[in-house]
């Protein structure tokens, strides 16, 4: 009979250890997935891009060349065409936030913003892009100029 309880115990142990460990193997994957994206941007100047022309404070290009597009940046409800598409692919490859991939920032694309760039921003101490716009070095760092 004590032998059979001492397996059992041991058995119950084992079950225990192989827990903690899934559990922690599963959590590691998850802050690996939240925090693999190191950002480096600042929302007022439209990123850290290097550029012979001038910028200005929206991040817009004024001249020389450069590797901001051109003056959609930031991308902003009513703002709309190939970039807007490409944030939506983005997002939804990223992210998995079934957009439409219609090219049309409107409330849909709004809302996942707020829910899935504002947390990462934050994080890195910028602004949110919710409220200042997705600028084009946050949607360069995310790899979103892919879906161009």
């Amino acid at each position: 009979m004590q032998q059979h309880h001492q397996k059992l115990v041991t058995f119950i142990l084992f079950l225990a250890i192989i827990s903690v460990v899934i559990y922690a193997v599963l959590k590691s994957k998850k802050d690996k997935s939240t925090n693999s994206t190191n950002l480096n941007f600042n929302a007022d100047t439209g990123g850290s891009q290097t550029s012979t022309g001038n910028t200005t404070g929206n991040g817009t290009n004024t001249g020389g060349s450069s590797n901001l597009p051109d003056s959609t940046f930031p991308l902003k409800k009513g703002s709309t065409g190939k970039y807007v598409k490409a944030l939506q692919k983005g997002l939804n490859q990223k992210f998995f936030s079934k957009l439409s991939e219609d090219g049309k920032f409107g409330s849909k694309t709004q809302a996942a913003v707020e829910r899935y760039l504002d947390p990462i921003t934050i994080k890195q101490g910028a602004a949110k892009p919710s409220k200042t716009g997705v600028w084009w070095s946050l949607f360069k760092a995310l790899g979103f100029e892919k879906y161009i």
